[in-house]
């Protein structure tokens, strides 16, 4: 395997620094998270060449894509990155650049993409209720999500936001 992971650091421009790494279930794919902004300058001013961004891999053929989400500094340490059970679409959980605090892109970004890099569906932080996400965790599946927003507990499902009472909050 270590030939197929040369993949990663063949990469046509500079590449930053990987602070998240899965590998499929199916084992047919590997997926990476490229921050390329780790301490940004303050004041700070975006420049899209800031951006972090997903690195998709197929190890069979080595084919690799860059997926560019607009603003992302980079995805969550640890559980950024969660492949749904077949391995063919990829939750992405990060944080924006440290952009003004009114840019709708600011704070918390939760991407659902497919294999080949395209992006199904975003959530971002200023669509929470309190305007906050903190911890986001996949619920069984990565269409179905618990996150915290202010006090709160929330169930995302396909867009759809509930907030959570009683006996069905976590502990």
């Amino acid at each position: 395997r270590n030939h197929r992971l040369a993949v990663v650091a063949d990469q046509t421009e500079p590449l930053g620094q990987i602070n998240a790494l899965t590998l499929s279930p199916d084992g047919r794919r590997l997926a990476y998270g490229v921050r390329n902004v780790v301490v940004p300058q303050q004041p700070y001013t975006y420049d899209e060449a800031d951006e972090g961004w997903v690195g998709l891999v197929e190890l069979a053929g080595g084919q690799s894509r860059q997926v560019r989400l607009p603003k992302l500094a980079g995805v969550e340490l640890g559980r950024g990155l969660v492949w749904d059970a077949a391995g063919a679409r990829l939750l992405v959980v990060g944080d924006s650049l440290p952009v003004a605090d009114d840019d709708p892109l600011h704070g918390r970004q939760v991407h659902w993409l497919a294999a080949d890099g395209t992006v199904e569906r975003s959530f971002y932080q200023s669509e929470a209720p309190s305007g906050q996400i903190g911890w986001v965790s996949p619920l069984g599946d990565i269409d179905t999500l618990l996150f915290s927003s202010g006090a709160d507990t929330y169930r995302y499902e396909t867009g759809a936001l509930r907030r959570l009472e009683g006996a069905e909050r976590p502990p």
